[in-house]
C-alpha cells in the first residue's frame, strides 16, 4: 500500500493535484525526485514545471497529442513530437494542412500552426467551458449531439455532490446547485440501447 500523500491514480486538474500536498505542509514532487520509493515510479506523474499541450495534425485530420514541459530530459515516445497515436476530430471547417502533404495552399492554418518538417502540423491548444445547455433537455439525441465528453457515472462520486437531480425524456441531470445548469452539472442519457 503506498502513503496517503503519494495520492496515485488520481487523474485530476494540477491545481487540484497540488492542493492536498501543499495542505500537508508537502510539495507536488517531480517523476525524478521520488527518491527512495523507486517502486512507484510507474505509472504517471505530475510535472513540477509547466507544461504546453498541443495538438499534432496529420494530413488527414487525425490528431495526436504532444506534451512540451519547459524543462524535461526525457519525453516518452507516446507524449513528444514523434507521437503516432492518433484519434479522430469532428472538425468545424477546414483543419490545418501542412503544404509539404496536400498542396491547398493552407499553411497549417495560415500560419497559426508550425509546420513539421515530418509531415502534419503542430498546433497549441486552449481550453474553453461553457455551458452547452441552459434549461432542460429535450431529448437523448439532443445530449449526444452536443456533448463529446463525458464523465464518470454520478454514483461515482461523494453523496451531496450533487443538489438535485432533474428526469425528462430518457434524460437525467445531476445538478451540483439546485435548480442551477452549470459547468459541473452532469447529465445521463440513457438511449435504447441503455
Amino acid at each position: 500500500m503506498s502513503p496517503d500523500y503519494l495520492h496515485d491514480q488520481v487523474r485530476v486538474a494540477f491545481s487540484t493535484a497540488a492542493s492536498p500536498c501543499h495542505s500537508m505542509g508537502k510539495r507536488s514532487c517531480d517523476f525524478n525526485d521520488i527518491g527512495d520509493l523507486a517502486w512507484f515510479k510507474t505509472g504517471y506523474h505530475w510535472l513540477t514545471d509547466r507544461c504546453m499541450l498541443k495538438a499534432k495534425v496529420n494530413a488527414f485530420g487525425l490528431v495526436a497529442l504532444v506534451y512540451e514541459p519547459d524543462d524535461y530530459p526525457f519525453l516518452y515516445p507516446h507524449i513528444d513530437v514523434d507521437n503516432r497515436n492518433y484519434f479522430k476530430v469532428c472538425w468545424d471547417g477546414d483543419y490545418p494542412l501542412n503544404d509539404n502533404d496536400i498542396p491547398k495552399e493552407n499553411s497549417c492554418g495560415h500560419g497559426v500552426c508550425e509546420s513539421l518538417s515530418t509531415g502534419g502540423c503542430l498546433c497549441g491548444t486552449s481550453i474553453t467551458r461553457s455551458v452547452v445547455f441552459k434549461t432542460m433537455l429535450g431529448s437523448v439525441n439532443e445530449v449526444l449531439s452536443k456533448y463529446y465528453i463525458g464523465t464518470f457515472h454520478p454514483s461515482a462520486y461523494d453523496d451531496g455532490t450533487f443538489a438535485e437531480q432533474l428526469q425528462m425524456n430518457r434524460v437525467t441531470a445531476y445538478m451540483t446547485a439546485v435548480g442551477i445548469n452549470n459547468l459541473d452539472t452532469a447529465f445521463l442519457a440513457t438511449d435504447l440501447y441503455g
